[in-house]
């Protein structure tokens, strides 16, 4: 487990550098030691404390399962927010008053005999 842990940890750290800046900028600026001794030192810190076993003894199949289907749940709800997001924009950008009518018109327009 300490092994997984001293690999993940660093990932992790990256991963929220990468996310934080938007780019490997920020990831690059620290050298790849600080990316291990940050692992030794978390891992060091929590097995001190005895938060490490505490945190291993209660992770089991059940949890893991539940996290990911939380997980899942949340990455669509948020893809349906961009969907729904995306919709309500191209249809506010449709009908402003201040935007070209006569580029968004469709050829149905063309032979409907009075005005929508």
């Amino acid at each position: 487990m300490l092994r997984i842990d001293l690999i993940a940890l660093p990932l992790c750290f990256l991963a929220a550098m990468i996310l934080r800046d938007g780019g490997l900028k920020l990831a690059a600026h620290y050298g790849s030691a600080s990316y291990l001794i940050f692992a030794l030192v978390t891992i060091g810190a929590f097995s001190m404390s005895d938060l490490y076993r505490a945190a291993i003894r209660f992770i089991d199949g059940r949890l893991l399962s539940a996290t990911a289907l939380a997980l899942g749940i949340a990455v669509l709800c948020i893809y349906r927010l961009i969907v729904f997001s995306y919709v309500v924009t191209s249809r506010i950008r449709r009908r402003s008053p201040r935007s070209n009518r006569a580029r968004f018109r469709s050829l149905i327009h063309k032979f409907v005999p009075f005005r929508i």
